[in-house]
């Protein structure tokens, strides 16, 4: 009788052995699954997230975005120094249902030039990877921008680099 209840002790102290390894290994393996679900997702974009100085990555452009009117307006900033107003854009009612926590959108005229033709563009404002906002502009001349060309004349993308400094112009047409 010492024998058996020794053996049937083994026994279960093994299967508890095993159990609890069991445990662990689940618990780990819940733990490397779970945690970069857990993660904090950033704070939801709005449209005064378009606010600020913004630089193309290719260091060719830099626009002070701030609100003009019922939309937001870009100047051009050159070697520190306030230019002209180049960007008027706003929201569309057409692209309601774009305007999602991780994308924003805003439609407009970009005129990088005087006495050229406007682009006409789009504004869509996004999260990198690092969760840092990014501005992507992309449009083409001819009017108003249009989503369903195969391609587009200007393609910028800009990160954003500090507070806006630069009051755009009034509009004067």
């Amino acid at each position: 009788m010492t024998t058996t209840t020794r053996t049937a002790d083994r026994v279960l102290a093994i299967a508890y052995a095993g159990s609890a390894a069991t445990m662990l290994m689940l618990a780990t393996i819940a733990a490397i699954c779970v945690a970069p679900v857990a993660r904090a997702e950033p704070a939801a974009l709005t449209s005064a997230d378009f606010v600020g100085r913004w630089t193309s990555v290719r260091k060719t452009l830099t626009l002070d975005v701030s609100r003009c009117g019922d939309g937001f307006c870009g100047v051009v900033v050159t070697n520190g120094t306030c230019g002209y107003t180049a960007l008027r854009v706003g929201e569309d009612a057409n692209n309601a249902l774009s305007q999602i926590a991780k994308t924003r959108e805003l439609t407009g005229r970009l005129q990088l030039a005087a006495n050229t033709e406007p682009y006409g563009v789009r504004a869509t404002l996004t999260r990198n990877e690092s969760g840092a906002p990014t501005l992507y502009i992309s449009g083409h001349t001819g009017g108003a921008f249009s989503a369903i060309r195969r391609s587009y004349d200007y393609n910028e993308m800009l990160a954003r680099t500090g507070d806006a400094a630069c009051a755009p112009d009034p509009k004067t047409s």
